[in-house]
């Protein structure tokens, strides 16, 4: 399946960046998988972003016993600001990221940096296990050979197949991205793996996907979206739409509309979890929402109007308030019909 000959890789320093903020719970498992990597050439930055907890005393732990780790602490600024200060102080060839609750498998740094080694001026992306109540694996290109050449026009099969938003599923090479002046974006709260991807892939004409699960993504300390209000949920799913946009080919942009019209309606949906305001308020604010392009462009060329009669009354209406009372009137009739 993998054939190892080290000739090129031996030689190649690998920077692993660990954001930490009270991770206590799974810091010790998610340093001793990096400690315990058969590529032993890694340096592991652990990027304490102010934890309150005992993460700080684990990760000295490690950088005591272990002159390949090395231990940063700021005070709170995020997850994106703790990447950046990773990438500025890191000293290797290669960067890979690995987020502090997770944990991956022995030979993550030795597979990936294998492939980056003879694929410089690719995208790499491995697989990857959501770690939930039933276990999910997510591969770049399911039901295909071990790794897979394909070139970016086909992005969108990487997208649909869940592995593209992450950084921790990557291996990029440090010269590009300082050629690039790349940055996480500290102004988002969500996306900014996204756009580093992004911003990452242009120009680049390949994607390699190794169809191997190399990293474990924890997942249970989420919090659901689907029974509480979240203001900001339609511009995180916006801000997503829009900067993958450029990297969507002709024929997948049909499916890339299909795949987001759902989401864009779920947050009209989650509106009326607000309970900070009253009925015409939230009608308002769900106007706005189908007046953004965004929403408007996915609704047109989803052509899930063609399925669904009451998309088919959203787009012929092109007005929310509007919209709500003549489903309201339609779902009186029905109930008077069933009496």
């Amino acid at each position: 399946m993998w054939d190892y000959n080290g000739a090129i890789v031996r030689f190649m320093k690998v920077s692993i960046i660990v954001p930490v903020y009270n991770s206590e719970k799974y810091i010790d498992r998610c340093l001793g998988a990096i400690q315990n990597q058969t590529y032993k050439d890694i340096e592991c930055l652990c990027i304490d972003d102010g934890s309150t907890d005992s993460s700080i005393q684990i990760c000295q732990h490690y950088v005591k016993r272990d002159n390949r780790f090395r231990l940063i602490t700021l005070s709170n600024h995020g997850v994106s600001y703790a990447r950046n200060i990773g990438i500025e102080q890191s000293t290797g060839d290669f960067i890979m990221f690995c987020d502090s609750d997770d944990y991956v498998s022995e030979k993550w740094v030795e597979i990936m940096a294998e492939v980056m080694s003879h694929n410089r001026e690719s995208w790499i992306v491995s697989g990857f296990e959501r770690m939930e109540n039933n276990k999910v694996n997510r591969l770049p290109f399911p039901e295909k050979e071990d790794i897979v050449y394909m070139d970016m026009e086909e992005y969108y099969q990487v997208f649909s197949s869940g592995c593209s938003p992450y950084v921790w599923n990557k291996i990029y090479l440090k010269s590009r991205i300082e050629e690039l002046e790349l940055k996480f974006n500290t102004t988002v709260g969500n996306g900014e793996d996204i756009e580093f991807n992004v911003k990452y892939c242009n120009g680049l004409r390949r994607i390699v996907g190794i169809n191997q699960v190399l990293y474990y993504y924890n997942c249970n300390n989420m919090s659901s979206i689907t029974n509480r209000y979240d203001p900001e949920l339609f511009c995180t799913y916006k801000f997503a739409y829009d900067v993958r946009k450029e990297l969507i080919a002709e024929k997948y942009k049909a499916a890339y509309d299909a795949y987001w019209f759902p989401l864009f309606y779920s947050a009209l949906e989650n509106t009326f979890l607000n309970s900070e305001i009253g009925l015409w308020g939230k009608l308002v604010m769900n106007n706005k929402i189908v007046h953004d392009p965004c929403f408007t462009n996915a609704l047109r060329n989803s052509g899930l109007s063609k399925k669904d009669k009451s998309i088919l009354l959203l787009e012929t209406c092109h007005n929310y308030i509007l919209y709500y009372l003549l489903m309201k009137f339609i779902g009186f009739l029905k109930r008077e019909k069933v009496i």
